[in-house]
């Protein structure tokens, strides 16, 4: 088990389904319903909300005010390049790297922006910050690497995608 100021993750973090629905108007940042794993065959982790909260910044480091969707954007796209180098050139599964990915980016808005996202107003919990950031990886390598990925990564990636389109009625289909 790894350890990263406080929030910790497995190698074998597995991706929860994505049956979301829609926190903020125009945001990507999704609260999943608990329920059995979409991609994988073992049970799921505990929630991120169980783990250690990452501990406080330092005195005389203020934390950056909410995120924005710029922030959030960026956030998503390293966590996307990410995956796409540990799945398509490391050879670790999908189901390993991109739950390592969202931790991370749910960690830097943790961190960062003390898990403030701009038009929310009260901080969003580890599981949101983490079930959020893995939507908008996964949305991002399906745009990116997906062409370069194995056949069961793919079709994870398609479940995943489908999952989400039809827990927000269809929307965003043209990303």
């Amino acid at each position: 088990m790894a350890e990263c100021r406080g929030l910790r993750f497995s190698g074998s973090l597995l991706v929860r389904p994505f049956l979301p629905r829609l926190i903020a108007p125009g945001l990507l940042l999704l609260a999943v319903p608990t329920g059995a794993p979409a991609l994988a065959q073992s049970p799921p982790p505990p929630p991120p909300a169980a783990r250690q909260a990452p501990s406080a910044r330092p005195a005389g480091v203020p934390t950056e005010g909410p995120a924005t969707q710029k922030d959030l954007y960026a956030y998503a796209l390293i966590g996307a390049v990410t995956t796409c180098e540990l799945t398509t050139k490391l050879k670790v599964p999908l189901q390993q790297a991109l739950p390592a990915s969202a931790q991370s980016v749910a960690f830097v808005v943790s961190r960062q922006h003390g898990g403030r996202v701009q038009g929310i107003d009260k901080p969003l919990t580890p599981q949101q910050l983490f079930d959020g950031s893995a939507v908008q990886i996964t949305m991002l390598v399906r745009q990116g690497c997906y062409n370069q990925l194995n056949a069961n990564d793919k079709k994870l990636i398609d479940t995943s995608i489908s999952q989400i389109r039809s827990a927000r009625g269809g929307a965003g289909q043209s990303r």
